[in-house]
């Protein structure tokens, strides 16, 4: 699962900005959180859901395609092989010239990874790895600084952890456009800690850009037992025979309950553009709460939206509602407990634009 996700330079972060997904100490859905701990003082409490609002072209969709970036990198290994975007159109426009840095936390197996790199457009500028708070290697462009600790080590593959002094000369200098956690760490001197890493972006991390990626009307569905039974209890089953044609949004409803489902069982963590646009919320509520059922897994849901329904104190904690805004260029995050206690009402108050979210127009101006 993941725990936090860190940009820098990036689109419209042009700060050092993290998204959280840790829970905090709040009354409101207490046994809804999910619970990993190592030993008695690495302890962490994850929340399964994260919801976004702000304002259009405030930024939203650039938290998930950070994400991938550093997704698409991490299993590329190279910087020539990494974006699906120009650097051009990553980097924030008023510093082209700095550095991106793009970084996450996340529980993989029993081990809590943390990892960040900065990189231009033309060579990796710093890696740092630490796995369970143990660092494992740091560099600084193209010099590489393995970790000989005992701790370090023991990530390390046996055949290679009694020569970490050769193996560091034979890394420096290392090649300027390329990864290396993916092709130094793990070709020979960690292959089994940095599959685990890769295996588990590629399976366990689900980021959806395009919300017409759930359009498809070829319903291969991996979860058909789940969704009829959520579809019987929604008293909605017929919709399931496909003897009449499918509304646009219920066939997004429909390939959306399939990855909710699988996410549930995979433990995976699912990160959707604009999940709820377009779709009836009674219909999505159902489907989000039982994510907070689901607190005995490690699976998570992560998505923005402009529908204020969500914003119900019987539905979510304060803690699972994160709001965007943006300042000459700039995006910001403020968690929903930034503003309001635990007896206000969210949804008048968003409403009212008391979270600085939504523009307040003074309409009696056009008469």
């Amino acid at each position: 699962m993941i725990i936090e996700i860190r940009y820098e330079n990036y689109r419209s972060m042009k700060n050092k900005t993290v998204f959280d997904l840790r829970a905090e100490s709040i009354c409101e859905f207490r046994d809804s959180v999910l619970k990993w701990n190592r030993n008695k003082t690495d302890e962490y409490h994850v929340l399964p859901l994260k919801i976004v609002y702000g304002q259009h072209e405030c930024g939203k969709t650039n938290l998930f395609l950070g994400l991938q970036t550093l997704k698409d990198l991490i299993l590329s290994g190279s910087l020539s092989m990494a974006f699906h975007k120009s650097y051009h159109e990553l980097v924030f426009q008023d510093l082209p010239n700095k550095p991106i840095s793009l970084g996450a936390t996340f529980l993989c197996g029993n081990k809590l990874i943390s990892y960040d790199v900065s990189f231009t457009q033309k060579e990796i500028v710093y890696e740092l790895l630490h796995v369970n708070c143990c660092a494992i290697f740091e560099r600084h462009f193209q010099s590489v600084k393995l970790s000989k600790t005992n701790k370090a080590m023991e990530y390390m593959d046996e055949s290679r952890a009694s020569s970490l002094e050769v193996n560091e000369k034979q890394c420096n200098p290392y090649p300027a456009n390329s990864l290396f956690l993916s092709t130094g760490l793990g070709a020979f001197i960690a292959p089994t800690l940095v599959n685990e890493i890769q295996e588990y972006l590629y399976k366990k991390v689900f980021i959806s850009i395009s919300t017409y990626e759930l359009l498809s009307q070829n319903l291969h569905l991996e979860n058909k037992r789940e969704i009829h039974e959520l579809f019987t209890q929604l008293h909605m089953q017929d919709v399931l025979s496909q003897k009449r044609p499918l509304s646009s949004g219920m066939i997004r409803f429909i390939n959306l309950s399939d990855l909710v489902f699988q996410a549930i069982k995979q433990n995976a963590s699912m990160f959707i553009d604009g999940m709820s646009d377009g779709l009836n919320p009674t219909l999505v509520m159902p489907l989000l709460t039982n994510l907070h059922e689901k607190s005995n897994t490690r699976s998570q849901v992560i998505f923005n939206t402009h529908n204020p329904v969500y914003l119900e104190k019987q539905f979510i904690r304060r803690d699972e509602i994160t709001f965007m805004t943006k300042d000459h260029d700039t995006t910001y995050l403020k968690s929903l407990l930034g503003y309001a206690n635990r007896e206000n009402n969210y949804l008048r108050k968003y409403l009212n634009g008391d979270y600085e979210t939504i523009p307040v127009v003074n309409f009696k101006s056009f008469s």
